[in-house]
């Protein structure tokens, strides 16, 4: 039995907890199911994730890296052609090696089912094609929660942990990307992410093994490999090395071969897909945004935080309230809660340097997406300082408030309410609500 205290929410026991998920899981999967698929049939489409299903289908399908075809058949136009002929992919390769598990067993499947009589499109590009791909990232997602949701109990009663990931999956944009754009990176690169730091807190700890080493620079070589910017968090467990070498005399896992060697070989192993960048760039060291400018010495912070053009508290509020949160953590676990905030610092500052920093067509502000395991941490956190006083109830309330918030803020941007990548006026919103169904409306019929 799990509780957080005898005057406040009692979780009667695990089961529960597990339905809830269950149910939550399928609810979304089925809404994603119905949102993603288009008029004509298809999911993926000319964009990030074309640039991302041409590695996989390629790979499978064609057995090659010559992406011209792919192109064609997804309407992909922009793109230049490398050194070596080939057309240029700028995405990264992670998400692609993530779900080439799910499209290859559906290939194999269709492949099987036609030599038994059946007459199933084969071609890589069919509805089935595309569901495994889109279907593979969110069960990465649904790891993610769960990793991030023991990435929290480390710390905090099973309850808060609960709490918590409940509310920054419903109340942060993290929710947009099971439901209607599985196929971006994002889903991945949160689960890598929650991993990386779960791992962390289990070698610093010194309860891990070879084998958590190993783990940890796997979770690593997957993070960066899917989203570039996201090699910042290998800051966290080198910085929290040096310190504890500092003030405790104790050699840094990096250091020892205990740690090292088994992190070094899980890191590289995921890079090794990396020569896909030889193949097509004819080199193997290759910064696909290379010419694309940042603005490294005045990112835009405020802009990034506040704006209506995908601010991310303006967006998800509830964000705020993990920023509190970790305060509290850091005040728990002083090396663990500062580097933790380091970590979303670094990411902050990174993303704000971006050329575009509002990261194009988002809701939300989808680059800090695998920076929700440390909000989850810190939203727990304050869930845990409110144990066993009235602000208990008001919190829970307040955060079940917004993520409601956040469901009309999803319709709101889906039916263009809200402009894909641009500014709106916060007031104009507020006073248009009462427009939102019509607006619903309207864009459906545009679909059909």
């Amino acid at each position: 039995m799990a509780y957080i205290s005898e005057n406040t929410i009692v979780i009667q026991n695990r089961r529960a907890a597990a339905f809830a998920l269950i149910a939550l899981a399928s609810a979304s999967i089925f809404i994603s199911l119905v949102l993603v698929v288009d008029s004509r049939m298809e999911i993926i489409r000319n964009s990030d994730d074309g640039h991302y299903f041409s590695y996989v289908r390629s790979a499978v399908v064609d057995r090659d890296m010559d992406l011209l075809n792919e192109y064609e058949r997804l309407g992909i136009t922009d793109f230049r052609l490398t050194p070596a002929g080939l057309p240029a992919n700028k995405y990264s390769i992670g998400l692609p090696l993530a779900v080439f598990p799910f499209y290859i067993l559906t290939h194999m499947g269709i492949v099987a089912l036609n030599a038994l009589g059946f007459a199933f499109d084969s071609s890589g590009y069919s509805i089935p094609y595309q569901l495994s791909f889109s279907l593979g990232s969110i069960f990465y997602g649904y790891l993610g929660l769960l990793v991030s949701y023991r990435l929290a109990r480390r710390y905090y009663p099973e309850a808060v942990s609960f709490l918590s990931t409940a509310f920054i999956f419903l109340a942060s944009n993290l929710i947009y990307y099971f439901i209607r754009e599985p196929f971006m990176s994002h889903l991945v690169s949160f689960f890598a992410a929650a991993l990386f730091f779960y791992m962390w807190s289990v070698t610093r700890e010194g309860e891990g093994g070879k084998k958590d080493f190993f783990i940890m620079g796997l979770s690593a070589g997957l993070m960066v490999i899917t989203r570039q910017q996201d090699a910042v968090f290998l800051m966290v467990p080198l910085v929290d090395g040096v310190i504890g070498f500092i003030k405790e005399r104790r050699l840094p896992w990096f250091l020892a071969a205990r740690g090292l060697f088994p992190f070094m070989a899980a890191r590289l192993a995921p890079a090794a897909p990396q020569a896909v960048s030889g193949l097509i760039f004819s080199s193997f060291l290759v910064y696909s945004y290379g010419g694309e400018s940042i603005y490294a010495s005045s990112p835009k912070v405020v802009e990034v935080l506040f704006s209506s053009k995908h601010g991310l508290l303006s967006w998800n509020p509830i964000i705020i309230f993990a920023l509190i949160g970790l305060i509290y953590f850091i005040k728990a676990e002083r090396r663990q809660g500062g580097l933790l905030l380091m970590a979303f610092m670094l990411q902050l500052y990174v993303n704000a340097s971006w050329f575009m920093w509002w990261f194009g067509h988002s809701f939300g502000h989808r680059a800090f997406i695998s920076s929700l395991p440390v909000f989850i941490v810190g939203l727990a956190a304050l869930f845990e300082k409110l144990d066993g006083k009235r602000l208990l109830a008001w919190g829970i309330g307040l955060a079940a408030f917004l993520s409601l918030w956040n469901m009309v803020m999803m319709m709101a941007y889906l039916s263009e309410m809200i402009p894909y990548a641009d500014y709106f006026s916060w007031k104009e919103l507020f006073l248009n609500l009462l427009e939102l169904p019509d607006a619903i409306v309207r864009k459906l019929r545009s679909l059909s």
